[in-house]
């Protein structure tokens, strides 16, 4: 059985309002935007039919995106700390395999500084949010100094309005007026589906080959073979 209440986060939203079994209802619930969002990425190239839908880069990266929603629903259920450290190591693969693709590293780097960022939200569980924090923000500033197609960077430009929202609503939530963390799923989950577009589109044929996807701008960009 596990333990609740062992973590040492502490969220906005109260705890045990709709059942004696959800220590965080909505917390956990939009919890699984993750899962969605990545699903509808999936499902959505697929339907266009598009020439790298079935891609290993495309399934894995979608894959590791869904892995947060429920490693976070049963940290939010719960408030466990192991389904803490779960939770954010889910994040801290999905985040260091974005730079193994957009930077190029070898399996051995990804994989030790995996290893190092586990360690550390392991021991010194209070430097997690800061890890996670920096290796997002490291990531999302050097990947907008690699983009050189306007295209590739309005994608870029509306998954950092999206993730600046998101933030805000992280921090709102430690003042505690109302329950914002909630809302922090859902707004870096619409990020992450817009910088994993980023990703595909830069990544599958390349710098030069990407000009081969065409970027169709909405609330949820999407991206379509441009024949």
């Amino acid at each position: 059985m596990i333990e609740y209440q062992t973590s040492p986060m502490k969220w906005c939203e109260p705890i045990y309002k709709y059942s004696e079994y959800i220590a965080e209802f909505w917390n956990s619930i939009t919890s699984l935007s993750f899962v969605f969002f990545a699903l509808y990425c999936y499902y959505d190239q697929n339907n266009r039919k598009l020439s790298f839908a079935k891609s290993k880069k495309v399934k894995t990266l979608l894959f590791l995106m869904s892995l947060i929603g429920p490693t976070s629903f049963v940290f939010h259920l719960t408030l466990n700390f192991y389904a803490q450290f779960i939770d954010e190591v889910s994040v801290m693969i999905f985040l260091l395999y974005c730079m193994k693709e957009v930077f190029q590293f070898n399996n051995i780097t990804f994989y030790c500084s995996l290893i190092i960022c586990s360690l550390i939200s392991w021991y010194v569980p209070f430097l997690s949010p800061f890890i996670l924090i920096t290796i997002g923000t490291f990531l999302t500033y050097e990947t907008k100094n690699i983009l050189k197609n306007n295209d590739s960077l309005k994608l870029w430009y509306k998954g950092f309005y999206y993730g600046i929202t998101s933030i805000l609503l992280w921090i709102l939530d430690f003042i505690c007026i109302f329950n914002t963390h909630a809302w922090w799923h859902i707004f870096i989950s619409l990020s992450l589906y817009h910088y994993n577009l980023v990703i595909f589109k830069e990544t599958i044929y390349g710098s030069k080959g990407s000009k081969k996807i065409k970027v169709v701008n909405s609330f949820m960009s999407y991206l379509e073979d441009n024949n």
